[in-house]
């Protein structure tokens, strides 16, 4: 990963590249997404290693929960430019998905 990059996900496979974001409500909008309805776990990480990085990264894992809020998959690792879980949680909160009226009734 570039050292300019200051928004990422990097999935659960190494062969993936991670997919950068111009800003922090760019990678709330992409997580919200992948999540559909279910639910998330977020858990705060201090040593996410980066191919190429001579030190360890900041970062929040994110998971999205199954119906009895067991994790069913890693959506990914979220590097949030050294900052933590409290950034991620706020920028979730701004871009929270909007489901249509016929869309509640089924949830």
């Amino acid at each position: 990963m570039s050292h300019n990059v200051r928004f990422a996900i990097l999935t659960a496979n190494p062969a993936n590249k991670p997919k950068a974001f111009p800003d922090l409500d760019a990678m709330a909008r992409h997580i919200q997404r992948e999540r559909g309805l279910q639910a998330l776990e977020l858990i705060e990480i201090e040593d996410l290693e980066i191919e190429g990085d001579i030190s360890p990264r900041r970062a929040v894992s994110v998971f999205a929960l199954d119906a009895g809020n067991d994790r069913d998959r890693l959506i990914g690792h979220a590097y949030l430019d050294g900052q933590g879980l409290a950034v991620l949680q706020a920028a979730l909160r701004r871009h929270r998905l909007v489901m249509a009226n016929d869309m509640q009734d089924a949830a």
